[in-house]
């Protein structure tokens, strides 16, 4: 990931920790149903914290080709950071 995204990206996230700003203040929303019912691309969006698995179907655009997956629960869980994961607009 190039330098300019990485900086964004912990600029985000800080802001979020520190109670400066919400997800919400960002391009921050689900996925669409047709990745949502695609048992493929929901595989793709799995990952797991201390054993557990999550889905991650919330995302947070950085820019038209990088997102970040988050899930936020109790704990904030960063599933991904990259290059948008596939859906029927990004391959």
């Amino acid at each position: 990931m190039p330098t300019e995204k990485r900086k964004k990206v912990l600029g985000i996230l800080i802001d979020v920790i520190l109670n400066r700003k919400k997800f919400e203040n960002f391009e921050y929303h689900p996925e669409s149903l047709s990745v949502k019912s695609n048992s493929s691309k929901k595989r793709e969006r799995a990952v797991f914290f201390n054993r557990v698995k999550r889905v991650i179907l919330m995302h947070l655009k950085i820019d038209k080709n990088y997102s970040i997956y988050i899930d936020i629960a109790e704990n904030i869980y960063v599933g991904y950071v990259g290059t948008h994961l596939s859906t029927k607009r990004f391959k």
